[in-house]
């Protein structure tokens, strides 16, 4: 990797954390990120170093900066040169990354066995129309939210805020823009987002039929999608390095 990649202070973190979400499909091409003082509070950082990561990464080619109502960051195509310094940027953050996705799929289960127990009928109304939702949602960026409004509303119908913040935390480790999830690059998002739906629909069937312990395995799986999305990430980037040293 080249030094420019070497993280050195704060600022160079967050840049490497940006850089990821953009590589692993964080933040798919045209989404707008969160603003920088949301990108700052959210990261418990100052501004001003928030700005400076923004900065490197618009540098990088992989944001651009519009100007004007509903201006903002926004992502562009990763520059083929940025991704083969990718590789190296996912080898060091994986055993971090990964490590926050096995905990997570154990308090997704632990979560998804609450809402099997707990659920109400308001809950299964509204279980059933974010399922609904996430299924009529466009490819892309479209279901990508509507991911996050149906795992929200797993959350809420497990009725114990501990669990959903310990997720929420465990989240924000891997993904900048938590609850959102990775989405993956776009070649691989029909067959992501097939499984995705199958997991859910099985996922929100069991917990309506208060199925505990099977809601608690298939969440636990279903969560490993994230971990299956980044390897893809760092197989892709590894591979275009390969070719760039080829040359």
């Amino acid at each position: 990797m080249s030094e420019a990649f070497e993280p050195r202070t704060r600022a160079d973190e967050l840049r490497d954390r940006l850089l990821t979400a953009v590589l692993i499909g964080e933040y798919l091409p045209g989404s707008r990120l969160p603003s920088e003082r949301e990108l700052a509070e959210s990261l418990d950082v100052a501004r001003e170093t928030m700005r400076q990561a923004l900065r490197m990464v618009t540098e990088a080619g992989l944001l651009e900066v519009r100007r004007g109502r509903g201006g903002g960051y926004f992502v562009t195509a990763a520059r083929i040169d940025e991704r083969s310094a990718a590789a190296q940027l996912l080898h060091r953050r994986l055993a971090e990354i990964e490590d926050a996705i096995d905990a997570g799929s154990r308090i997704q289960g632990a979560i998804c066995e609450a809402a099997a127990e707990r659920r109400t009928a308001d809950d299964v109304r509204i279980l059933e129309a974010r399922l609904a939702d996430f299924v009529a949602a466009a490819s892309g960026r479209e279901k990508q939210a509507a991911d996050s409004r149906l795992h929200l509303a797993i959350s809420d119908a497990a009725h114990i805020p501990a669990l959903a913040d310990a997720m929420l935390f465990l989240d924000r480790r891997v993904s900048l823009s938590a609850p959102q999830h990775p989405w993956g690059a776009i070649e691989d998002q029909a067959a992501m987002e097939a499984r995705a739906t199958r997991d859910h629909t099985e996922l929100v069937r069991l917990i309506v039929a208060g199925e505990i312990a099977a809601a608690g395995a298939v969440a636990r799986q279903h969560a490993m999608i994230d971990r299956d999305l980044i390897e893809q990430a760092r197989k892709r980037a590894e591979a275009t390095a390969v070719d760039l040293r080829a040359r």
